[in-house]
């Protein structure tokens, strides 16, 4: 009795909201659960050939896309360093920022900045060691 009592609440977790694997996992207990005793018995050999035929499907998709494979993988890596090369960049900036921030509030006026931009002249405090150059 207590196995039957632990057997359906087996199964009315997995069929449940918070099952793993979502509603895929749910579907296939609810296919198990209507197999006989003898199609139940043979499901671990299916599942067996299934991942083999996977496997076999897989290495040949990779052998007959092997540029694709390869290009793909290349492109990843040189977006994934290019991301975090301007990741660097942002967090160096954003590093700076405060400083930039003080600078301009230390000017003295409307077009102050521009006319010393102009002239070739720093701001108050923007030295290239307050920018960080």
């Amino acid at each position: 009795m207590a196995a039957a009592a632990e057997e359906a609440r087996l199964l009315a977790w997995l069929r449940g909201p918070a099952a793993p694997g979502g509603p895929e996992l749910a579907a296939y207990v609810s296919e198990l659960a209507a197999l006989g005793l003898a199609e139940l018995g043979r499901e671990p050999a299916r599942l067996a050939a299934e991942r083999a035929r996977v496997g076999a499907e897989t290495r040949r998709l990779a052998f007959e896309h092997y540029r694709a494979f390869i290009r793909s993988a290349e492109c990843t890596g040189r977006a994934g360093r290019g991301f975090g090369g301007i990741e660097s960049r942002l967090g160096s900036l954003l590093e700076r920022l405060p400083a930039l921030q003080d600078a301009c509030r230390c000017g003295t006026g409307t077009g102050h900045w521009e006319r010393r931009v102009e002239t070739g002249q720093e701001g108050p405090g923007m030295g290239r060691a307050a920018l960080g150059s």
